[in-house]
């Protein structure tokens, strides 16, 4: 089996760690996103809330939970 020469191997070496790259930053940048939408949508009635919460961030924890309504009221609550 022939190896490729230096110079492509280094390209598609770049090519690949450019794609994962990208690939984390949407990640990031798509969570980021539905966590605005979530923040910036009505609180009233809570039901509505906590659906469009599960509906976008539907891979998030009550702890984050937590963190999203503490911002959203402005002072710590106390989840039982």
């Amino acid at each position: 089996m022939k190896l490729l020469p230096n110079n492509l191997q280094a390209g598609l070496l770049f090519y690949l760690v450019h794609f994962s790259y990208i690939k984390i930053v949407q990640k990031g940048m798509t969570k980021a996103e539905m966590l605005l939408k979530v923040m910036m949508s009505h609180h009233e009635p809570p039901k509505a809330f906590i659906d469009n919460y599960l509906r976008l961030l539907h891979d998030s924890d009550i702890t984050e939970f937590q963190k999203i309504l503490e911002m959203k009221v402005g002072c710590p609550i106390q989840l039982s």
